[in-house]
C-alpha cells in the first residue's frame, strides 16, 4: 500500500518537475493514514516507512513500461546497436534508455517476462539473450541481481 502511495507522490513530483516538501509528504500521509487506520498496526511508524519507500520508487505512477515502450519505438536506437540487424535487440536497447531516463540516477527494474509479453514473445529466452548482448556491448550494467519469484533484476543503462 505504501509503495503505491510513494509511486503516486513521485508521479506528482515528476509532473511538477519539483519534489514536495516534508510538510507536504506529511499532509499526504496524514490523509492516507486517516483512511487506512482500521487496517494499520498500532505503534508502527508508517510515515518513516513511506519516506523509505519514496527512496525505492523506480517507476513513478503514470510512467509505465508500456509508455516507455511506445516512446522507444519512435526514437532512433542507440549508436552502439545501429550495426546489429536484430530489430528486437535495437528496440530493447531503446527501451532500456527510456527506462533509465524515467529512473533518473537510480537503477531500473527489467522483468524479462513482462518485456517478453511487450514484445509479443511466448517466453523470455530471447529477451534474456538480448539482455546479455546489451551487457556485452556495454549498454547495460547489472546493478542488482534478480531474486527468484520475488524481484526482477535492476540495471543501469550506460551510453
Amino acid at each position: 500500500m505504501l509503495l503505491e502511495l510513494a509511486r503516486e507522490i513521485r508521479g506528482v513530483e515528476r509532473k511538477r518537475s519539483k519534489k514536495l516538501s516534508t510538510a507536504q509528504y506529511k499532509a499526504i500521509f496524514d490523509k492516507w493514514e486517516a483512511a487506512s487506520l482500521p487496517f494499520l498496526r498500532a505503534g508502527h511508524d508508517y510515515f518513516t516507512e513511506l519516506l523509505a519507500k519514496l527512496n525505492c520508487v523506480t517507476v513513478p505512477k503514470g510512467e509505465t513500461l508500456g509508455a516507455a515502450f511506445e516512446r522507444a519505438k519512435v526514437k532512433p536506437p542507440p549508436a552502439k546497436v545501429l550495426l546489429i540487424g536484430n530489430d528486437g535487440l535495437r528496440l530493447l536497447a531503446s527501451l532500456c534508455r527510456e527506462l533509465q531516463e524515467m529512473a533518473g540516477d537510480q537503477p531500473f527494474m527489467l522483468c524479462q517476462m513482462n518485456v517478453a509479453k511487450l514484445f509479443g514473445h511466448s517466453d523470455h529466452k530471447n529477451i534474456s539473450n538480448w539482455i546479455r548482448a546489451l551487457k556485452t556491448l556495454g549498454l547495460l550494467k547489472l546493478a542488482e541481481a534478480a531474486i527468484p519469484n520475488a524481484r526482477a533484476a535492476r540495471y543501469f543503462y550506460v551510453e
